[in-house]
């Protein structure tokens, strides 16, 4: 294995750690897994609310399988994907651990992950296809599925109906298109210039997916965001600033900011997750009351954001490994989770369960139901190859194009012409 490239690929991740620990990648006691195996199980930030969920889980798993017990780790979300790697090059990771595809990539270029597709080769079916996508690598060793799809996030459009209703806009017939999308920002500043704003949030990797631009290209060489296609979706951004339908503050703004926008009122969208329910139900009652919900924006497919279970090629135990990460991920397993935690299965039975399909009359239920239809078509739009530096430099250079610094054109050009260099390392 080229040692070099390891510590590339985890110095990419942001892991501060010795490079020598992954040279024996792949080295495991297969032997070990006969009997009385004691494996490692590691989440990310859920043991706080899912404690019954995974002890019971566990439990089960294990009265399955005698001679196999499970030592469940729940890590924190902050530094959790500098941990892994970290984790990787000390020959320290856990048999199965929690991850986003982002993660399985970087690990699996390494070597410090199994191919299921080997592991496991009957195991496709079981999941959407388009999750099944987002694990799936090529052009380095083994191609194929490095790791098991698990539970997904995605959500979708928020409108506050009070800002709209004021803006002379009609609340019965909500944007459906990003035609409609922009064009209704255009309108909101014709008559709201300097009151409200269209939006606080730019575009991330994912949105240029959603807007119908090839974001790279087949054989996972080489980014391809900057097409015309492309810097048209910024433009629109550009335009939108220009009109004060954004403010400085929002081009600037995280995540968290961008949410707290919307919940002070001064924002008329917001593209968003289920659990955004609850939290404005509980911290913004008045955004709840006057709240409107409609499909996320996409010109095909519904984003899908997916964490999934990888298998460390350094367990020794690693058939008792995969056979756990099948278990947690199994439809039953799945939809149980799913149930309890605001998140959808990526199986591809999941959906088919009746509680996706019970509208009650509640908001709740009405959104449930409505992202539920759309993700068996559902795709996972970042690419797990636009690692978080390719992120923060894509953000940095839309913030320039929005403001004016730069065009649009020069921002992507920069952004892809950076992600396409660390990539060829």
């Amino acid at each position: 294995m080229n040692t070099t490239r390891i510590t590339k690929l985890i110095a990419a991740c942001g892991a501060l750690a010795m490079m020598t620990g992954l040279a024996s990648c792949g080295s495991s006691d297969k032997s070990a897994d006969k009997e009385n195996s004691t494996i490692s199980f590691q989440t990310k930030n859920l043991e706080s609310v899912y404690k019954d969920y995974f002890n019971g889980l566990i439990a089960k798993f294990e009265k399955q399988n005698p001679g196999i017990k499970v030592k469940w780790i729940d890590q924190p979300g902050d530094g959790y994907a500098n941990k892994l790697s970290t984790d990787a090059a000390a020959n320290q990771l856990p048999d199965v651990m929690d991850m986003m595809p982002k993660d399985a990539y970087i690990l699996a270029k390494s070597g410090a992950i199994d191919n299921v597709s080997k592991a496991n080769p009957d195991i496709e079916k079981e999941y959407t296809k388009g999750t099944w996508k987002s694990v799936t690598f090529k052009g380095f060793g083994d191609d194929g599925a490095y790791a098991y799809p698990w539970y997904l996030t995605l959500g979708p459009t928020f409108y506050n109906k009070k800002i709209l209703t004021e803006c002379g806009m009609d609340t019965a017939k909500l944007p459906d298109s990003w035609e409609s999308y922009f064009e209704a920002s255009h309108q909101m500043a014709a008559t709201c210039k300097g009151k409200y704003q269209w939006s606080a949030a730019l575009p991330t990797i994912g949105t240029f997916g959603e807007y119908g631009a090839e974001i790279m290209n087949k054989d996972q060489t080489k980014f391809t965001f900057n097409s015309p296609k492309g810097v048209e979706l910024v433009q629109h951004y550009v335009d939108m600033y220009k009109d004060g339908m954004m403010s400085k503050e929002a081009v600037a703004a995280s995540g968290s900011q961008t949410t707290d926008l919307f919940k002070q009122g001064s924002v008329a969208t917001r593209s968003g997750f289920m659990y955004d329910l609850k939290d404005f139900k509980q911290n913004a009652p008045e955004i709840y009351k006057n709240l409107a919900v409609a499909p996320a924006i996409t010109r095909g497919h519904q984003s899908l954001n997916a964490e999934v279970l990888a298998v460390s090629s350094q367990s020794k135990h690693k058939d008792a490994a995969h056979k756990f990460a099948a278990f947690v991920t199994n439809n039953t397993n799945q939809v149980d989770f799913a149930k309890s935690s605001q998140t959808f299965p990526s199986t591809a039975k999941g959906v088919d369960d009746p509680y996706f399909r019970k509208d009650d009359g509640s908001l709740e239920s009405k959104t449930l139901v409505m992202l539920a239809a759309n993700i068996k078509n559902g795709e996972v739009m970042d690419p797990p190859q636009f690692i978080q530096s390719d992120l923060d430099e894509l953000g940095e250079q839309l913030q320039q194009a929005v403001i004016g610094q730069i065009s649009a054109k020069q921002a992507l050009d920069t952004a892809v012409k950076d992600a396409n260099d660390r990539l060829a390392q």
